[in-house]
């Protein structure tokens, strides 16, 4: 690795590659944060792992079709790979993928919604059915969590720490 790489540039190598790939196939292997991936590990090239990563994972934005028709131990390498690139960004860089913050917000509201609202609005208040119940503590949780999840990943996005 040379010089720096974008996310535009790892999308052109991969469209050229890409005929004939279903959409599934390519949300399943993950190539929609590929690009993004790789433009990351290329500007942390100070870092050795960072290099070794890129160099790793730079044959498959060349040729794409070695992980849908290769090996599946071809397909084992790359997903290996790149979850273990990200984890590194995640510890070593604390750069973590576009989306994962808000997604835990989501996910842990939308946890503690039903329960809150069940428990409240079923249990002691005594209004309704619970499943009314659990799906307007759901609302009332889920939409300030959503926006909070935005403004943590616009502020991380200005830091530098996603992509």
């Amino acid at each position: 690795m040379t010089e720096k790489v974008t996310a535009h540039q790892i999308r052109e190598m991969l469209a050229e590659n890409i005929d004939g790939l279903s959409k599934v196939d390519m949300s399943t292997m993950g190539l929609e944060v590929f690009p993004r991936l790789m433009e990351m590990l290329s500007s942390q090239q100070e870092c050795g792992e960072c290099k070794a990563y890129f160099d790793d994972l730079i044959v498959y934005a060349h040729d794409v079709r070695l992980i849908f028709k290769g090996t599946d131990q071809e397909q084992k390498r790359f997903l290996t790979l790149t979850e273990e690139a990200m984890d590194h960004l995640k510890k070593r860089h604390g750069i973590i993928p576009r989306g994962h913050t808000k997604s835990l917000y989501l996910f842990f509201a939308s946890v503690a919604g039903i329960a809150a609202g069940w428990l409240i609005f079923f249990k002691l208040l005594s209004m309704g059915d619970p499943v009314r119940s659990a799906i307007f503590g759901w609302i009332i949780v889920v939409i300030p969590a959503w926006i909070i999840g935005i403004r943590k990943e616009k502020k991380l996005k200005q830091e530098g720490k996603s992509f």
